[in-house]
């Protein structure tokens, strides 16, 4: 059981779940192709030292990929990630006021962006490295509320 099965509310149910979207490999990937490019070329010092920087980037990329926690609920979205530990965003679908999905620089290729949310307190509340399909499923959810409320 992950952060969100402990956070629901009684009657409450995941619609959609997901972790941070694996784009955040892109750099650890890079750097070891540099890598191995460098020591096939015969510069073992770029090698070892991209070498070095991407298996440091890895680490901290599959510790986030592996402790983040997003999800859609019937009654909201809420969302853990690694980087902030002692933080967690959560946002009842009733309350949302602005829904906005930012792609990433990548993003035709990998559907992956920010999204920024404010509530009607005007608290914002911010999800990245977030597939496009989260926010989709997000936008669905939040239309629907609104067909129900009317």
């Amino acid at each position: 059981m992950g952060y969100v099965d402990h956070r629901l509310q009684p009657g409450e149910r995941i619609i959609y779940r997901t972790k941070t979207h694996p784009v955040i490999f892109l750099w650890p990937v890079s750097l070891t192709v540099i890598s191995l490019a460098g020591f096939l070329a015969g510069r073992e010092n770029l090698g070892e030292i991209s070498g070095g920087f991407a298996a440091l980037l890895a680490v901290g990329d599959i510790l986030v990929w592996q402790l983040s926690d997003l999800a859609v609920t019937n009654r909201r979205v809420i969302g853990k990630f690694f980087v902030r530990s002692t933080h967690f965003d959560e946002v009842t679908l009733v309350d949302l006021r602005t829904l906005e999905f930012e792609p990433g620089i990548l993003s035709a290729l990998f559907d992956y962006g920010t999204i920024f949310i404010t509530d009607v307190q005007g608290n914002d509340h911010y999800f990245s490295g977030i597939s496009g399909e989260f926010y989709q499923q997000i936008q669905a959810r939040v239309e629907r509320n609104q067909r129900i409320l009317k």
